[in-house]
């Protein structure tokens, strides 16, 4: 049985969408967490309304995206754990086809199993989209991730919850780039199983993304140690420089692009190389 954990916070417009998208899936067994974070409009009133025994609510004051997560981790009832934003549409068949890898789940290799997304205005999945992939093992997170093709998020993957223990939980301290440290942190210690098969729709048009903001420093993942580190993981550390520094340069927050430029300026050659594979890339 599986653990599906959806943060919600002031998406009284979005939430019913993605909480159907889950009581909708082929795959039956599971319990559904909805964590409402100390919800400002009327998010907790309309998921109050639904009525359906697979559904659990849990209300809780704001403590941010990943205080929500965790309280989902500590009062789901089963080891695997999927994670699905309150914006955020699944595929019918995502659960179905996560829970073919259930069994390499359980090796003491793998962290997690994840799928891929696709990002648009439109919550009605485009069919030519999903074709199914086989998974394949992936023992080099870091190279895997360095490139610029999208893998996957927080959406796609689900997890056991006796290795996210082991790991630690979503650092309460941040409010951008949590997921990204959060699976930084799993995929250290643990292989990732990927399935390219597109399974999710990450809406962009909802309400209250944190993408909207300009995140102020010491509440994104953005302290990066090189030391000691191998040429897959630096590399995909200069990846995150770049895209913190496309993100604060896209909304003008010129400040914070200098301290980024100044706190890694001996990377910024690996960063630029990325930002130019990016360039490349969509030139093709």
């Amino acid at each position: 049985m599986i653990s599906v954990i959806i943060p919600l916070y002031n998406k009284e417009k979005s939430i019913l969408d993605t909480v159907y998208s889950v009581l909708n899936q082929t795959y039956k067994d599971f319990e559904l967490l909805i964590i409402n974070d100390g919800s400002k409009d009327n998010s907790l009133k309309v998921v109050q309304s639904i009525s359906d025994p697979r559904v659990v609510i849990v209300d809780k004051p704001n403590g941010g995206v990943s205080s929500a997560r965790n309280a989902g981790i500590m009062n789901a009832k089963n080891e695997y754990l999927a994670f699905l934003d309150g914006d955020d549409i699944w595929h019918p068949e995502h659960l179905e086809i996560l829970s073919t890898s259930l069994s390499q789940l359980d090796n003491e290799t793998v962290g997690g199993v994840g799928t891929s997304f696709y990002k648009s205005n439109v919550k009605e999945f485009d069919e030519s989209k999903f074709k199914e992939e086989k998974p394949e093992m992936i023992k080099d997170y870091f190279d895997f991730m360095s490139s610029p093709a999208s893998r996957f998020n927080s959406s796609t993957l689900l997890v056991k919850k006796t290795k996210v223990l082991k790991t630690g939980l979503f650092d309460e301290n941040l409010s951008y780039g949590e997921d990204v440290e959060f699976w930084y942190r799993l995929f250290s210690d643990y292989a990732l199983i990927y399935n390219r098969t597109i399974t999710t729709i990450y809406f962009v048009g909802a309400e209250n993304r944190s993408a909207h903001y300009v995140m102020p420093l010491h509440k994104r993942f953005h302290l990066f140690d090189y030391k000691n580190k191998t040429t897959s993981e630096k590399k995909y550390l200069d990846k995150l420089v770049a895209l913190i520094l496309v993100d604060y340069f896209s909304q003008k927050a010129y400040k914070q692009v200098l301290i980024i430029a100044k706190m890694y300026f001996g990377r910024l050659l690996g960063a630029l190389g990325y930002l130019f594979n990016i360039i490349k890339k969509k030139m093709k």
